[in-house]
C-alpha cells in the first residue's frame, strides 16, 4: 500500500488499506493510514472520521495521531477542535513539536 502512495495510485492504495482493515478491523495503524490517504485525496472530513476512530483504537497514546487530526481540522479553520487534539497530544508527551507547532499556528490567527 506505502508503494502505492508512493507512486501517487492513491485511489487504489485507499482500496488496499481497505482491504488490511477488513483482515484487522482493530488496527489503528491501518485506520490512521487510510485517513492520510483521505486526506491527500482532498476528502478532510472523511479523513477526520479516519483519525478519529484511529485515536479511538489507539492504545500506546501516538500522539501522531492527534497531531494529524489537529492539522486536517486546522486547515479546514476549525480552530478550537484542533487545539483540542493538539492538547490531547500535548498531554500524552509535552515535548511534541508538531503539537507545539500546530498549537502556535492556530494562536497567530
Amino acid at each position: 500500500a506505502d508503494l502505492l502512495a508512493a507512486t501517487g495510485d492513491l485511489e487504489t492504495c485507499l482500496e488496499v488499506w481497505t482491504m488490511i482493515i477488513e483482515l484487522a478491523p482493530r488496527s489503528a495503524a491501518a485506520r490512521f493510514r487510510i485517513a492520510e490517504v483521505l486526506r491527500h485525496l482532498d476528502r478532510p472530513e472523511e479523513a477526520i472520521s479516519g483519525y478519529r476512530r484511529a485515536i479511538d483504537l489507539d492504545r500506546g497514546g501516538i500522539t501522531l495521531f492527534r497531531v494529524a487530526l489537529g492539522d486536517t481540522l486546522a486547515a479546514l479553520g476549525r480552530d478550537e477542535e484542533a487545539a483540542a487534539a493538539y492538547r490531547e497530544a500535548l498531554a500524552l508527551d509535552p515535548d511534541d513539536s508538531g503539537a507545539g507547532a500546530g498549537l502556535d499556528r492556530i494562536s497567530a490567527r
